[in-house]
């Protein structure tokens, strides 16, 4: 999980259902318990994907609608009031088109629509909403992209937001402190930039640490960038990197017999 202190988990059973369980505090779960120790299942139907932030979930259905739950100190659940959800009954986040998919970060949301565009709304110290700002949304507001750009498939970190476009470009945007969005400096970036590596080939999958990033290209090659106070990017030592260095090639031999998953399927 993303975010480990909040015992937070989510799944989707065959009938389209979600279930929650773990601590409560800020109704994050859609359940009106405090602590909910077994599995229990969501007052909300027809649910095709799932999101958790550090406080707040979002439920995408299967006819495109996100609801949302939990706190709303900086407008991560996307209503007009800021107001924290408490009820089981979920608050569907108003004037969006068809939504596809969903992500959160720390106090954010990012979703996906059927047309390929980025809405973003919550926490946005960072520019991690994509918007060309650092002011806080409390509803769903437009990523600033470049014409004609189609996005596919999207993820966030703690801070940070990233997506994947149709021609396998990935873009990124927010925080950058620790390198964390590959582009060779520390600065945040308040709209989505695209990543580019003269080694790189076009991004197949690609996925997330807190403060760090992985990604898999074309020729099955491993790249990583970001926070490595741990030594979580696995270069085998603790140094942050700030553009993406390679895993050695025959680990990412062994990861890149995972098929490439095109983005043209949306997910």
């Amino acid at each position: 999980t993303l975010f480990p202190y909040t015992t937070l988990f989510r799944s989707l059973d065959s009938t389209s259902f979600s279930w929650t369980f773990g601590d409560n505090r800020d109704w994050k779960l859609g359940l009106p318990e405090r602590k909910v120790y077994p599995p229990t299942r969501v007052d909300l139907e027809n649910i095709k994907a799932v999101s958790c932030g550090a406080d707040h979930t979002a439920f995408v259905t299967t006819d495109g609608k996100l609801y949302s739950t939990g706190a709303n100190a900086y407008g991560q659940l996307g209503t007009e009031k800021i107001k924290d959800r408490e009820k089981p009954t979920l608050q569907c986040v108003p004037n969006l088109p068809t939504i596809d998919s969903v992500a959160c970060g720390t106090w954010y949301t990012v979703v996906l629509t059927s047309r390929g565009e980025v809405y973003s709304f919550g926490f946005n110290t960072n520019g991690q909403l994509g918007v060309g700002d650092k002011e806080h949304r409390n509803t769903p507001t437009k990523a600033i992209l470049p014409d004609a750009t189609e996005i596919c498939r999207i993820s966030c970190g703690y801070y940070h937001t990233m997506m994947l476009d149709t021609t396998d470009s990935l873009w990124l945007s927010g925080r950058n402190m620790d390198g964390q969005l590959g582009l060779g400096d520390s600065a945040d970036r308040l709209t989505p930039e695209k990543l580019e590596h003269e080694k790189m080939n076009s991004v197949c999958h690609f996925s997330y640490g807190g403060c760090s990033t992985i990604l898999k290209d074309s020729d099955t090659v491993i790249w990583v960038f970001g926070n490595n106070d741990h030594g979580q990017i696995g270069l085998g030592g603790r140094t942050r990197e700030n553009t993406p260095k390679s895993l050695p090639e025959e680990f990412s031999s062994v990861i890149g017999k995972i098929g490439r998953a095109s983005c043209r399927e949306r997910v």
